[in-house]
């Protein structure tokens, strides 16, 4: 049986993964708040005042290394923390994921045809085999070893 949650901390984790987890989601801050589309569907007011509450609600991108290295090993990692493109997608797969999701990065896309869509993925394929050039990784395993900067180096660099 497969079970599927979307994660709210590393503790949280391993608790989910205790119980029989399968799949963690470390969806959270940066991304498409689905608190805030629930928020925009409510029918009443009462239940938009809720939802919209928790818009911001979530693990921020970069705490998702933490998390994600809690989950590894024992359960499959899904990273949908503002995911906008094969950039993205390669740091989630170098902090730990093993799938990444989109929902604002092809929402564009999905409004113009089957053929955008597609269109979309494969340039965010493109993407990703570059980030894996750029950092010598010859394929995702290795993309996952690849080194970190820390981000006090990528600042002085800004």
């Amino acid at each position: 049986m497969l079970h599927y949650m979307t994660l709210l901390s590393a503790s949280v984790a391993c608790a989910l993964i205790e119980a029989g987890v399968a799949v963690i989601d470390v969806a959270g801050a940066g991304g498409t708040s689905w608190a805030a589309v629930e928020g925009e569907r409510a029918r009443d007011d009462a239940d938009r005042a809720v939802a919209m509450a928790f818009a911001d609600w979530g693990i921020p991108p970069d705490a998702i290394s933490s998390t994600v290295g809690s989950t590894r090993r024992t359960a499959c990692t899904l990273a949908g923390v503002g995911i906008r493109d094969g950039v993205d997608v390669a740091r989630a797969i170098r902090l730990g994921a093993d799938i990444a999701g989109q929902a604002a990065g092809v929402l564009g896309a999905a409004t113009v045809s089957t053929e955008a869509v597609v269109g979309h993925f494969q340039i965010v394929i493109r993407q990703l085999a570059v980030a894996c050039f750029c950092t010598g990784s010859a394929d995702l395993a290795a993309l996952r070893q690849a080194r970190l900067l820390p981000s006090t180096c990528l600042q002085s660099h800004a």
